[in-house]
């Protein structure tokens, strides 16, 4: 959550080795530490010609599809509130990190949570606090000046695998959630089938993920941060058939077959109409604070 340039991913933020092997070499490579396996972006090659973003659409059209994408994935986000239920039946103060436009907080408000909301993004931060009303801080989390121990969850949706040193990010959220409360996290996996196929070209392995996680990975760091896992689920999500043409386009890798099926999207309002899909490529984990 903070800037690209500020990264380096010479040195291993779990074990501390800089021994590492190539596991996705292509316009943004991923390596994997020889020591403890946490998968990590490596250096990005040095790209001249313009960012796929820019003749996808550019970035209005990037922020209608994150629009969409949040109001599409809202029914997935909710299945976390009954496993909760079974956990903390009696609810209560619940902190969603990165909650971006606030569609899933306001409705876990209306489910009878306390909520509170940490989105360092401008825009989003504002749609957040202006059409839902919600309890926003336009901060990070480690920069929002939250008390420890003062919240019975926290929610972390597809937001670790954008921290530069998830290691120490597990840590700090510990401290805010009292003992015996629970962290939700989901990221994407990479101990897939896709991932050993697709490489650079699989569809969560983008610029901004600094770190790719296996279903062991990510429980070495929770445990070793004071969580024990509860549970863990393998999950797909609802997107898009627009977001379906984006990953499509990313898979070919062409600037003039990217506008096209941009503008053939846009044509049939393929935005309005979505789909689930699990390739068991998500994972959805459940922590609880032992210590």
């Amino acid at each position: 959550m903070n800037r690209q340039e500020e990264y380096n991913p010479t040195t291993c933020c779990n074990c501390g080795s800089e021994k590492y092997s190539m596991k996705a070499n292509g316009a943004v490579p991923v390596i994997a530490c020889r020591e403890c396996g946490l998968m990590r972006r490596g250096f990005l090659p040095d790209i001249k010609h313009p960012s796929f973003t820019s003749y996808a659409g550019g970035n209005e059209r990037f922020l209608q599809q994150r629009k969409d994408k949040e109001a599409a994935q809202l029914a997935d986000f909710l299945k976390i509130m009954p496993q909760l239920d079974k956990y903390m039946p009696e609810k209560g103060r619940l902190l969603e990190i990165g909650c971006a436009m606030g569609t899933l907080l306001d409705r876990i408000r209306n489910l009878g949570w306390d909520v509170t909301g940490v989105e360092p993004e401008d825009g989003t931060y504002q749609i957040a606090r202006d059409e839902y009303k919600l309890n926003i801080i336009n901060s990070t989390f480690q920069d929002a000046g939250l008390e420890e121990s003062s919240f019975d969850v926290v929610i972390m949706l597809h937001v670790i695998e954008h921290l530069f040193d998830p290691k120490t990010g597990l840590q700090q959220i510990a401290k805010l959630i009292r003992p015996g409360g629970f962290l939700v996290l989901e990221t994407p996996r990479f101990d897939t089938i896709w991932f050993r196929l697709m490489k650079s070209k699989e569809r969560s392995v983008i610029r901004g993920h600094y770190y790719y996680f296996t279903r062991k990975t990510i429980q070495d760091l929770a445990i070793q941060a004071g969580f024990e896992v509860v549970q863990l689920d393998s999950v797909g999500r609802t997107v898009t058939l627009d977001r379906l043409c984006f990953y499509a386009a990313k898979f070919i890798n062409s600037e003039g077959i990217t506008r096209f099926i941009t503008r053939f999207s846009d044509k049939l309002h393929l935005n309005k109409v979505s789909v689930y899909i699990n390739l068991h490529d998500m994972m959805r984990v459940y922590l609880r604070r032992v210590s």
